[in-house]
């Protein structure tokens, strides 16, 4: 099983949203997570269903201008300036309620003070903003 975050730049109004949602569900082995402006979101139970997805929108009169694929093993890294307990304290109600209680860590004795994710539902950015409304710097490892 892979997550699939799939690049559609002309897809922007409500219409559109559906209309790549509808041809999204219609693949087998292809379930729906999100669809909003300009990407989506989906979980491929199929390896070789990629191909047919991006065939699927293409058909549905939209460009795929890129497909990103992870698996549940995959983790996104971050360096910060969480350099303490009390930072990891402030932080902590951000990250539980974007990414879940024990999906992240932050490794406070390593120089760059690694932020580590393991829940790929989300996107580097909205990871991103959520460390960055807690109060703190955060940037792609």
């Amino acid at each position: 099983m892979k997550t699939m975050t799939i690049t559609i730049p002309d897809m922007q109004s409500n219409h559109c949203q559906a209309r790549v949602a509808g041809v999204l569900k219609n693949i087998p082995g292809v379930t729906v997570d999100q669809v909003q402006a300009g990407s989506a979101n989906i979980t491929v139970h199929e390896i070789s269903a990629q191909e047919a997805v991006t065939m699927a929108i293409q058909q549905a009169g939209y460009m795929v201008e890129g497909i990103s694929v992870t698996t549940p093993e995959d983790k996104m890294k971050f360096k910060t300036n969480i350099n303490c307990s009390g930072c990891v304290a402030g932080v902590t109600p951000a990250l539980n309620a974007s990414v879940g209680e024990g999906n992240w860590q932050v490794n406070t004795q390593d120089p760059n003070k690694t932020l580590t994710i393991t829940n790929t539902e989300l996107t580097e950015a909205d990871i991103i903003d959520t460390v960055q409304k807690a109060g703190f710097k955060i940037e792609k490892a």
